[in-house]
């Protein structure tokens, strides 16, 4: 009985120690297996526009863009180029301190500043093309933007500070191009609300705008916009939409 005791001891003192060694090179192949990182830290020393960043994106071409309280900054791994307004230059950047960056598949950089009005980017002639020339044209209340929401199959999508929302083609923006669509508009451009709680996208590319006063659905149309549709269940139609 004291052998078959001494073996059990002997035994489990084994399993632990076999434990431990199975941990260990647990713990070690883990160790060897992450891979080495390197972190670089870059500030105006570096020229970065501006210290305070508020947005990041890495374009198709796979330069770093960064949106800053000082214009836009492209990164190509080594340096920086900012764009940005100067005085008495012909840029027509309103405002220097930027939001959001959204980019399209036309080559074009979509930005949101902290005057809430947007601007189009043009990455090959370097040029702001701010949409309040087209959308403002002979309005006494001038509309403002809250979020770029998406750009795709196209068109880039505007949510308004209460005023709905805005389609707007990625190419040869002109009066008349851009597409309101808000509370009151007859035809296919009705939303419920002009206040938007969330945006989605389907895929059969349908736009579903949730809003306090119901649920809209806008469907891709043979012209190439979108149009209103009826959502035929006025359970679903009328009820408040947050998420």
């Amino acid at each position: 009985c004291r052998v078959l005791k001494n073996c059990s001891i002997d035994m489990v003192f084994a399993c632990k120690h076999i434990f431990s060694l199975i941990m260990l090179l647990l713990v070690v192949a883990t160790v060897v297996a992450q891979p080495k990182c390197k972190v670089e830290y870059f500030s105006t020393e570096n020229g970065l526009s501006h210290q305070a960043i508020t947005s990041t994106i890495k374009d198709r071409e796979g330069f770093m863009w960064f949106g800053s309280w000082d214009g836009i900054n492209r990164f190509d791994g080594r340096s920086f180029i900012s764009f940005k307004s100067f005085p008495g230059d012909s840029s027509q950047l309103g405002n220097d301190r930027i939001d959001q960056i959204v980019e399209d598949q036309a080559d074009h950089l979509w930005i949101m500043a902290y005057d809430r009005h947007v601007y189009r980017f043009d990455k090959k002639s370097e040029q702001f093309l701010p949409l309040y020339n087209f959308i403002n044209h002979d309005r006494k209340q001038k509309i403002t933007f809250s979020r770029i929401l998406k750009a795709a199959n196209g068109w880039v999508w505007l949510q308004a500070v209460n005023e709905g929302l805005y389609c707007v083609p990625q190419k040869d923006i002109k009066p008349g191009s851009i597409i309101a669509y808000k509370k009151g508009l007859a035809g296919d451009h009705g939303l419920p609300s002009n206040e938007i709680n969330f945006f989605y996208e389907d895929r059969e590319k349908k736009i579903w705008v949730g809003t306090p006063a119901g649920l809209g659905c806008l469907v891709p149309s043979i012209t190439g916009g979108y149009k209103s549709s009826n959502i035929n269940s006025p359970q679903i139609a009328d009820a408040d939409y947050t998420a």
